[in-house]
């Protein structure tokens, strides 16, 4: 089963949170603060790690980078790396800049429900996105004409951010 750890200083926030993840199939783990989500992520290496910027405190950029990279990369079986949400109220453009260049995946407007969050987990990771300007038809017609079955997923220009 795949683990959710997240990490809110509400408690209502996280049992919501917990709710709407094991509804998606997570099996949840709650902490409150952030050196609880640092000890619980080296332990348990979850495989979605929702983050509240009440638990980053000023500096989102630090915990979020201390996660990714610190506290060894993570990585699951197929080698990708697990999802690291930024969540919160007061949420800024600054913050979630500063949360994406530190390494978050992406982050998610409170109160979490299960659409929002399914649509954030089931994004193609950035590995299997194919090089800006190369067309889906060009890749579709060298597929067809080898009949080689490829491992990774066509992206169309507009699906990029």
């Amino acid at each position: 089963m795949r683990t959710c750890l997240i990490a809110d200083s509400s408690h209502l926030a996280r049992r919501v949170a917990a709710r709407v993840c094991g509804r998606l199939g997570f099996r949840s783990m709650e902490v409150s603060s952030g050196e609880g989500l640092k000890k619980a992520f080296r332990r348990f290496q979850p495989d979605l790690t929702i983050v509240d910027q009440s638990v980053c405190g000023e500096d989102v950029g630090a915990l979020i980078v201390s996660l990714r990279y610190g506290l060894g990369g993570l990585r699951d079986l197929d080698g990708r790396e697990g999802i690291i949400l930024l969540t919160g109220h007061e949420l800024t453009p600054d913050m979630i800049d500063e949360g994406r260049i530190a390494g978050a995946d992406d982050h998610i407007r409170k109160p979490i429900d299960d659409a929002s969050l399914a649509r954030k987990i089931r994004m193609p990771h950035p590995s299997d996105r194919i090089a800006v300007g190369q067309s889906d038809m060009a890749s579709q017609r060298a597929a067809l004409g080898s009949q080689a079955k490829s491992t990774s997923n066509i992206i169309r220009l507009s699906d990029w951010r």
